[in-house]
């Protein structure tokens, strides 16, 4: 049976390679593959150890892919010892004020491989940068008066993944629902503020509002050179921040410098934690 993959290896795995072999299990079950396997699996799996020979080929690449994992895991997992920002940031209290150009973040999971430690964070976190903003005592009414821009990853359309909307607004809509600065994440919302002049605000704003013809895409990659063009772009979140600050200031804020930048570590950007402002509400 040339050409044919073994259906249940996975199943298989789990109940150990010294099993698998002990009994001889025969392979049950098959799908076409397109290109034929080199090696053994272009031969007749007419026989227990024929199977068990192919099964130890293929444990030598499914642990290669394994140990790669791991080892890209170790390398780029968050370095907590690392993380510029104080375990722990009290949450602010009282009237709390957003101001045109501050870059509000919602902290993602710490076990995402590449992103630095924040503590709070949950699910892939969110940034959206501030247009327009106010005070208030009450988050929530701060939130729903506030204007933002964002790249958000919902399955809507592309007219609608880049886009400017209320920080806070609830509908039963895709299209035009924001909750990712709401309660459920208190203790996880950052508001980032950097010590910046009003004209280098203006313009990365204006370098952000300029990538509303843009789509949302986690295929999306930084561009290290400055960008001149208002083409149509793919982005998520964080990187279209991340881009403004590169392209107006030639700033990196992503603190880990890799090859995703995540929320956190944009928190974690000393722009932010040692020359700017950080609160946590």
């Amino acid at each position: 049976m040339k050409g044919y993959k073994y259906r249940g290896i996975e199943k298989d795995f789990e109940r150990g390679l010294k099993t698998l072999l002990k009994y001889q299990i025969y392979a049950t079950s098959f799908i076409k593959f397109k290109d034929q396997f080199k090696g053994v699996f272009n031969k007749e799996i007419s026989h227990p150890s024929c199977f068990s020979k192919g099964l130890l080929d293929m444990t030598k690449r499914f642990s290669f892919i394994i140990f790669t994992i791991v080892w890209l895991s170790f390398t780029t997992l968050p370095c907590f010892s690392q993380s510029p920002i104080p375990e722990t940031i009290k949450l602010h209290k009282g009237e709390i004020e957003f101001k045109r150009g501050d870059i509000l973040v919602k902290a993602n999971h710490n076990n995402l491989i590449g992103s630095s430690f924040i503590e709070g964070g949950a699910t892939f976190g969110h940034a959206a940068i501030v247009l327009e903003g106010g005070k208030d005592t009450n988050v929530i009414n701060l939130l729903k008066r506030t204007t933002i821009f964002e790249s958000h990853s919902r399955d809507v359309p592309n007219k609608d993944q880049i886009r400017k909307i209320k920080a806070y607004q609830e509908s039963t809509s895709k299209d035009s629902i924001c909750l990712s600065f709401s309660n459920k994440y208190i203790g996880g919302r950052y508001l980032l503020r950097a010590n910046l002049s009003e004209n280098q605000i203006e313009k990365i704003i204006q370098f952000i509002t300029d990538q509303d013809h843009g789509t949302s895409s986690w295929r999306a990659t930084k561009d290290y050179k400055k960008i001149n063009n208002n083409s149509p772009r793919n982005w998520y979140c964080s990187l279209i921040i991340w881009q403004a600050f590169y392209n107006v200031l030639e700033e990196d804020i992503d603190v880990n410098k890799g090859l995703i930048v995540y929320p956190n570590d944009i928190i974690n950007s000393p722009l932010f934690s040692e020359q700017g402002s950080i609160f946590r509400f």
